[in-house]
């Protein structure tokens, strides 16, 4: 049997939905909304990563509100990422050509 993939076109949002786990074809920074987050939750209870190597950064909010606004996490090839929350998504890329993702 076949492993099933996901094509996302890059820069554009797509729908991540709660529990999906995708692996990365290629290296790649997914960029999640901050909201994904909620008080006094875990970074780790949301978003699980397979490789401890896999880094993670915080897009600072525009404005005086201060906080972050996104998530980037940077994924390796056949590094594996799951969502414990459903979320809009953006695979971030220097072109418009997609990003292949495994789905496990």
């Amino acid at each position: 049997m076949s492993e099933a993939t996901i094509s996302v076109v890059a820069n554009k949002p797509f729908h991540w939905s709660r529990g999906t786990q995708l692996r990365a074809r290629s290296a790649t920074v997914v960029a999640v909304p901050a909201e994904i987050l909620i008080e006094g939750e875990t970074l780790g209870s949301i978003i699980q990563i397979s490789n401890n190597d896999t880094r993670i950064a915080f897009q600072e909010a525009t404005g005086s509100a201060g906080g972050f606004a996104a998530i980037l996490i940077e994924l390796q090839a056949g590094a594996s990422l799951r969502l414990n929350r459903s979320t809009e998504a953006v695979a971030l890329g220097s072109t418009s050509e997609d990003v292949v993702f495994d789905v496990t």
